[in-house]
């Protein structure tokens, strides 16, 4: 009796975990084995893809004067549509599973017969495995996106592709890591059997996946659609060729154009410091670095960032610190100043910018997300990367490194510009696409409550219109109340007058002893009026009994929303010490002559909301004013 007595706790504390990872993540019980399979996989992936990268910079660097670099970008822009097509009709006549084997295998013989003929010195291989590296690795995603489709339902893949995603920010990490430490003992070009190795992993893992789990969907790598009616062939058009589908291409354009110019300025200030495997080393030490920060500004900072700022300031974090490194690399053309480049390139890429980005395609609807989608990547992204190679080949012979900085640098406002320009038609369009669905559902829908919709609808809580952020506030407090509690503080600070009073309101309802600094200074800061007497229900709420000493001199404000707020929240949170502070006041207020504060005290009793002061409202009822009479039947309204 005892043991279960000692466990009770426990048991309630597993439970609170598993309810905060449901509401927060969308993990659920019994999903735990597929997420950790396939986060480990991702891992691997993003592993492959960063040790492959780092190899083929340093091969490439070391060997090959830098203006040949241009060359390279030309080429992947070239090879990898052509790649992702031929993949796309392989990949529709034979199973997943077999098609990642056979995809390991061939490549992991590719990469051991490159690692033979770099031993052999041949010198044609080095642009070869550029390009190949490039191609591969983003093969190696592709494909775990494919396959985690097949494993989940479309309801499921909103819910758990957030966590599972995070697995590629830590293969940056682990590689990087593991790299910087390797790389002297082994040599670099001996890392191409370390990707040989993960490459055989993944048909490990795979194989696990297809022994242990179940797929859901079947018949190939879309996803089951739920039965409602589809846009016809026009509206996919219009919507693919719409102003807003242009400004989210046009802004993906903008971002690998300069992310590829100024990953070309840092390659050519590091071959000048670094060469062979000390070049390996400093790439690996610099993605550990750049991915352990990236991994904690995703999990511990962009949400709040979103929620607090909005979109607006998701987007332009990455342009405006890329903007500031390149000015300093006008200045400064060192190492440090071109690693600040490209720590300001992937440390945002893959944590906030990446969010904020993929949050872009939640206004689109469903029939043509994941079409737009694999347009942005499979064609957008690779025409960056040409465009930015002809771009080089174009300046390089002409300019140095530091003028190269005064091409980047408008480009750069360009890009910051266009934020500006999308994040006012995605608030368009988000709020068009929602009340589409509310009208085609007459409910909120399933994509409504998934992990995108919730990180867009924290996005829109940031935004400057008010009606667009309470819209968005509302809707995490019926979808998602414990994200929403945890995005409280940051909403307490929100400049907005009507989002800061929903807040309070929110607090007084789910309380929470963290929140007690920014209470706190709410009630201290308020100047008066709704604001202070929210921040007083709030407080009242929070610290019960506790609070009376801080509130109750409040009672003799001038204001009376604060002063009635004062006897609300003493009379319905502070229990029998309330009652002996406000009592007197509110049986004043009953037994008035004044037509008013006979008013007053039925609308506190409505507002305190509890039975027990029921009886103080029959009086009232038979009461000579008119509008006496409305007040408590107001109140007994709220009461029962």
């Amino acid at each position: 009796m005892l043991d279960a007595q000692l466990q009770k706790p426990a048991t309630r504390t597993g439970a609170a975990v598993r309810s905060l990872l449901e509401d927060a993540i969308g993990v659920k019980p019994g999903e735990y084995t597929r997420s950790a399979l396939f986060f480990l996989y991702l891992v691997v992936a993003s592993a492959i893809y960063i040790t492959g990268k780092t190899v083929r910079d340093t091969l490439f660097l070391s060997r090959y004067d830098i203006s040949a670099l241009p060359l390279m970008f030309i080429g992947y822009g070239l090879v990898s549509p052509i790649i992702g097509v031929l993949h796309g009709r392989v990949a529709d006549r034979f199973g997943r599973g077999r098609l990642i084997v056979a995809t390991s295998i061939l490549s992991g013989l590719s990469y051991v017969g490159v690692w033979l003929v770099v031993r052999a010195r041949h010198s044609w291989i080095y642009p070869t495995f550029y390009i190949w590296a490039e191609v591969i690795g983003s093969l190696f995603l592709t494909q775990f996106w494919t396959l985690a489709n097949d494993y989940h339902t479309s309801r499921d893949a909103k819910r758990l592709f957030g966590i599972i995603g995070a697995g590629r920010v830590l293969g940056i990490v682990g590689c990087g890591w593991a790299i910087s430490r390797t790389a002297r003992a082994i040599g670099t070009e001996n890392l191409i059997l370390i990707v040989v190795a993960m490459m055989l992993l993944v048909i490990g893992l795979v194989g696990i996946i297809r022994l242990v789990l179940r797929p859901v969907n079947v018949e190939g790598p879309q996803e089951a659609q739920p039965l409602r009616p589809h846009p016809s062939a026009q509206t996919e058009t219009s919507t693919m060729s719409s102003a807003y589908a242009r400004l989210v291409a046009a802004i993906i354009c903008v971002t690998f154009l300069v992310c590829t110019l100024a990953d070309y300025q840092f390659k050519i200030i590091a071959k000048q410091v670094y060469t062979g495997d000390e070049m390996a080393a400093f790439f690996g030490t610099l993605y550990a670095v750049i991915g352990g920060f990236a991994f904690v500004l995703q999990f511990f900072f962009t949400g709040r960032i979103l929620a607090r700022f909005g979109l607006l300031v998701g987007l332009l974090i990455m342009p405006l610190c890329m903007l500031g490194s390149s000015a300093a690399l006008v200045v400064a053309p060192v190492i440090l100043v071109a690693s600040a480049l490209k720590f300001s390139d992937n440390a945002f890429q893959y944590s906030i910018n990446e969010a904020s980005c993929q949050l872009l395609y939640f206004p689109f609807p469903q029939a043509v997300k994941g079409k737009v989608r694999a347009l942005m990547d499979g064609l957008v992204k690779p025409a960056a990367y040409a465009l930015a190679g002809l771009v080089l080949l174009a300046a390089v012979p002409f300019v140095s490194t530091r003028a190269l900085c005064l091409f980047t640098i408008p480009l750069v406002l360009g890009w910051i510009v266009l934020a500006w320009v999308v994040k006012g038609q995605y608030v368009l369009a988000l709020s068009r696409t929602l009340r589409d669905r509310r009208l085609r559902h007459g409910h909120q829908s399933d994509e409504d409550s998934d992990l995108l919709a919730r990180q867009s609808l924290i996005a829109l809580v940031g935004e400057q219109d008010e009606e667009t952020a309470l819209f968005a506030l509302e809707q995490l407090r019926r979808t998602a109340p414990t994200l929403l509690a945890s995005q409280l503080g940051s909403l307490l600070a929100n400049p907005r007058f009507r989002v800061r009073l929903a807040a309070l309101a929110m607090v007084e309802e789910s309380p929470s002893p963290a929140l007690r600094p920014a209470i706190e200074t709410a009630l201290n800061d308020s100047p008066g009026g709704p604001l202070r007497a929210a921040a007083i229900l709030a407080h009242c709420s929070l610290l019960g009994e506790e609070a009376l000493d801080r509130v109750v001199p409040l009672m003799d404000s001038d204001d009376p929303e604060v002063a009635e707020a004062v006897m609300v929240g003493a009379l319905k949170y502070c229990g029998l010490e309330g009652v002996l502070a406000c009592g007197s006041r509110l049986h004043s207020l009953l037994h008035s002559s004044a037509e008013g504060d006979r008013v007053r005290a039925a609308r506190i009793l409505g507002r305190i909301g509890v039975r027990h002061f029921y009886r103080q409202l029959e009086p009232l009822f038979r009461d000579g004013s008119t509008r006496v009479r409305v007040a408590a039947a107001r109140a007994a309204g709220l009461i029962v």
